[in-house]
C-alpha cells in the first residue's frame, strides 16, 4: 500500500502558507492534496481497501499493521469525533496520535467494534 506525497517542492511551498502542518490543514479540508498528491479521501479510500482486504481474509487471528500517522488519522477520523483542535475522540476516549503510537483495533463481524490507545 503505497502513499503518494506528490511533488516535494510544492510541498515545501504549501508549507509557507499553511498556519498548520500540512496533515492538519488536511484534516480540516478532506479534499486538499498537493500536486500528483493524496487527499484526506484518498488516503482514506486507499486504507480502507486495505482493511475490507485483511478483515475478509479468516486466515489470521491478530494483525498488526504498521501505519504513517497521517495516513493512520485520515482512516481513523471516519470512526472519531475529531473537533477544531483536532483532537480525537471514539466513544468517549481520546485517542492521541502521536509517534511512535499503538492503538488496537478489535474487528467483530467484519466491522469495527472497539479501538483503543495502548501506547
Amino acid at each position: 500500500m503505497k502513499e503518494n506525497y506528490g511533488d516535494l517542492k510544492s510541498l515545501e511551498d504549501l508549507g509557507k502558507t499553511k498556519t498548520r502542518p500540512f496533515t492538519d490543514e488536511q484534516l480540516l479540508d478532506e479534499n486538499l492534496k498537493n500536486i500528483d498528491g493524496e487527499s484526506l479521501i484518498e488516503v482514506r479510500n486507499r486504507m480502507n481497501n486495505f482493511f475490507n482486504d485483511l478483515i475478509n481474509d479468516t486466515s489470521w487471528n491478530n494483525v498488526a499493521v504498521v501505519s504513517h500517522g497521517a495516513s493512520i488519522k485520515f482512516f481513523l477520523s471516519q470512526y472519531c469525533d475529531v473537533d477544531k483542535n483536532l483532537i480525537f475522540n471514539y466513544k468517549d476516549k481520546i485517542i492521541n496520535i502521536t509517534s511512535p503510537c499503538v492503538l488496537e483495533i478489535k474487528i467483530e463481524d467484519k466491522l469495527i467494534k472497539d479501538i483503543e490507545q495502548i501506547y
